[in-house]
């Protein structure tokens, strides 16, 4: 119905091509031009974010309606932010109508609490005081009675079992997921951590799923409202669709999903990329678009700009719906590689070790790195080591992770999160990173006053706890944001030497600059300043997961799931041991033995097991192509020697892989 009331042709996009710089094939301006609800899948470095900006756009341009908006939502912040970042930088100026009303762009999670959660406990008379798992199991610990405590620990620990604490609607009825208690219980314990969990909905504090219970259950029960959400978004485009979980996709479908489709959803992702299933206990991506083929969707994008044909040809192998991924760098692009290459071309490289060689799997990966990338860009690139199993290792003999190759990899350290005792470790910390971590410092300071703040329960004028927004137009409003700025300016310099009396000058003019009291036990304690034979700079790249190559060049190790969506230069990918070995599992297909017209890729047992004659398996595949379509450059592979036979090394260095044996330097 809607598709005939707007129409994009070819002459607005060739405006926009112009405009914006950009350049769009056949395919994509199919998509462009689309008015109907539709699926598309986009493979790694095709440019979906900015097919999505620039249909957005276009569509800003002709958007005649006062009160009817588009609706845009992502699985994370990351791509939300990067959709508003293209629609605040486009030359048109249409395109600054989207980030406001009628329009919304955010996370499902955002759209579920502003549209649909939030306005129902408002009136029930529920202020929202903060969404925070990790506020709420504080909250929670506090509140309980020491007896439960006792009894919590006893099951599972707390604070960690009070994670699980979930609140589900089922079958028109709210329940609690009460940790230590299989079934409803008359004992002590569980009344107690019903009643506090009760009380702290009441109080306005919500974990992130109580979002999602709440507004199922309003969407479930109120008709006029997702009657109304469709009335005010005629368009909703989903972004990152393939790690939409379940709950989500079922909360969008009850709500936009209509018998005279009123709504034209148009949902962006890549199946083959659904990796986030179900993993540390949470619920599982949706079927509704990840189970959907390449016949099924309206296009596939297949054509990749982050890489050469070499690994995409490698990377394509391990495509559950097994799309003819391409490369599709041009002849300007081919030779900025041969820049970046110290020999004639980047070569695939297979790493295999021993038992008495496994530790320095990591280091060799670096020589590598070394021998193949020019000189002057090994201080510039990006290298990452990643393996799909980042927990210790209990039993050497039987487990194999991330940890296996390097001992002081710690899976729970983040660098987008770094969590500090006080104000002045974290301005250390900050003043530690490269010269292209100051945007990162900037945002960890930030977050570090807004845990001050918190911790003494500082509010925004609607009483809840700042967010990064409010804080923003707090000192906005107060006229102290260049101030402030100027302070975080100070000690994200890196010039001079952090004296104790230069702190204590920082921390009287940012308490002043923030209405707290310096002299408060809570506020002083942050602000305590944090002697330099203390300074973490020394333990940066151990804390953030960074192995140091003698070269200069810093190695990063993550989990795959960690490294989604990003991009490297050069990925080593490291076996690992999930009921199998993952890369031994998945050999054939390195070799471009599989898949087959017989051997499907859609055809594989579902999850990994040890006594499977066949162990290539649907986890194992989607973890290699995310990990394989990683890199611009160079893609590496670490497997034990005892685990590839003769005969596979000629198959794999036939198909283009260089064999190395690591070895054990000389002491």
């Amino acid at each position: 119905m809607l598709s005939g009331q707007l129409q994009i042709i070819d002459a607005d996009i060739d405006d926009l091509e112009r405009s914006e710089g950009l350049k769009f094939d056949e395919q994509r301006r199919n998509i462009l031009k689309s008015m109907g609800s539709i699926d598309v899948q986009a493979c790694p470095g095709s440019g979906k974010t900015t097919l999505i900006a620039a249909k957005l756009i276009l569509l800003a341009e002709k958007w005649a309606h006062q009160d009817r908006g588009i609706c845009v939502l992502s699985h994370t912040n990351a791509a939300k932010n990067e959709i508003i970042s293209r629609l605040q930088n486009s030359k048109f100026n249409e395109a600054q109508r989207l980030l406001s009303y009628p329009h919304f762009i955010g996370t499902i999670q955002e759209f579920a609490g502003k549209f649909v959660a939030f306005p129902s406990l408002r009136s029930d008379g529920i202020s929202i005081n903060v969404v925070d798992d990790g506020i709420c199991v504080s909250q929670i610990e506090r509140k309980l009675k020491h007896k439960t405590k006792l009894y919590l620990e006893k099951k599972g620990g707390v604070p960690e079992s009070l994670f699980g604490f979930k609140l589900i609607f089922v079958d028109g009825n709210y329940q609690f997921q009460v940790p230590g208690f299989k079934k409803e219980s008359q004992s002590a314990s569980y009344q107690d951590l019903v009643t506090v969990r009760t009380n702290l909905i009441s109080e306005g504090y919500l974990f992130f799923q109580d979002v999602f219970a709440i507004a199922m259950s309003e969407a479930k029960q109120n008709s006029l409202l997702t009657s109304s959400l469709r009335q005010r978004f005629s368009r909703l485009f989903v972004d990152e669709m393939q790690d939409t979980q379940a709950h989500q996709d079922e909360l969008i479908n009850q709500i936009f999903y209509s018998a005279d489709n009123s709504t034209s959803i148009q949902r962006f992702g890549d199946p083959d990329q659904a990796i986030f299933n179900g993993i540390g206990g949470g619920e599982a991506p949706n079927t509704s678009y990840n189970e959907r083929s390449q016949e099924d969707m309206f296009e596939v994008i297949n054509h990749s700009h982050r890489f050469g044909s070499i690994l995409a040809n490698i990377a394509k192998a391990f495509s559950h719906n097994e799309i003819a991924l391409t490369s599709g760098w041009d002849a300007e692009r081919q030779e900025a590689q041969v820049g970046v290459c110290a020999k004639e071309g980047f070569n695939p490289t297979i790493f295999l070790y021993n038992d008495a060689s496994l530790t320095h799997v990591v280091k060799s990966f670096g020589d590598v790195v070394q021998e193949q990338f020019e000189r002057d860009e090994l201080k510039k690139i990006r290298a990452v080591a990643v393996g799909g199993v980042g927990k210790p290792v209990v039993d050497p003999q039987k487990d194999l992770s991330i940890s296996s190759y390097w001992p002081a990899f710690d899976n729970q350290k983040s660098k987008a999160n770094p969590a500090f005792e006080n104000f002045c470790d974290a301005v250390r910390y900050c003043q530690s990173l490269p010269p292209n971590g100051y945007h990162r410092g900037y945002d960890i300071l930030i977050d570090t006053t807004l845990k001050v703040l918190r911790s003494i329960g500082q509010t925004d004028l609607d009483g809840k706890h700042f967010s990064r927004k409010s804080f923003d137009t707090w000192l906005t409003d107060n006229g102290k944001r260049d101030d402030f700025r100027k302070i975080l300016f100070a000690c994200l310099a890196k010039s001079g030497v952090l004296t104790e009396q230069n702190w204590n000058n920082l921390s009287k003019v940012a308490c002043k600059i923030l209405s707290i009291d310096l002299e408060d036990a809570v506020i002083s304690s942050f602000f305590i300043y944090s002697n330099a034979a203390k300074d973490l700079s020394a333990s940066n790249k151990e804390l953030e997961n960074i192995y140091c190559h003698q070269s200069g060049l810093n190695i990063e190790l993550s989990t795959i799931h960690r490294v989604k969506g990003q991009t490297h230069d050069a990925t080593l990918i490291l076996e690992t041991k999930h009921h199998c070995f993952d890369v031994q599992a998945m050999l054939p297909h390195f070799m471009q033995e599989r898949p087959t017209a017989e051997n499907k890729n859609c055809d594989l047992r579902a999850e990994p097991h040890h006594n499977a004659a066949d162990k290539a398996n649907k986890k194992f595949l989607r973890l290699m192509y995310v990990a394989t379509s990683r890199p611009r450059h160079l893609v590496c592979l670490a497997m034990h020697e005892d685990r590839v036979s003769e005969d596979d090394c000629k198959v794999l260095e036939a198909n283009g892989w260089q064999i190395k044996e690591v070895e054990v330097p000389n002491a």
